[in-house]
């Protein structure tokens, strides 16, 4: 949970790139375990959020992670029931931006 700030959008021919910049001291860190907590997820799987919001992949996000892209994608879905979403997009979304 950082502080976002969008600066602007703009498209390509297949994707939407989203610039965001991030004061880090807007925020103080989230520990893991807080942050586990708060999402009522486990800390495999603030791991796999993570991963997912400095990636996006899934594919990097389970290499990353050394699990298979069934295991990460297997877990991934769990995630989402979880924190009541449906797509990847979502949960980054909801990893990024800040609470406050």
């Amino acid at each position: 949970m950082i502080a976002s700030h969008p600066v602007s959008s703009f498209l390509s021919d297949r994707y939407m790139y989203h610039l965001v910049l991030n004061d880090p001291e807007a925020f103080p860190p989230v520990r893991p375990e807080d942050y586990a907590a708060a999402l009522g997820v486990t800390l495999s799987e603030v791991r796999l959020v993570c991963a997912l919001v400095d990636d996006f992949e899934l594919r990097y996000a389970a290499a990353k992670l050394n699990l298979t892209e069934g295991t990460a994608r297997s877990d991934a879905k769990s995630i989402f029931e979880k924190v009541n979403v449906s797509r990847q997009s979502a949960l980054v979304r909801l990893a990024i931006l800040p609470t406050h």
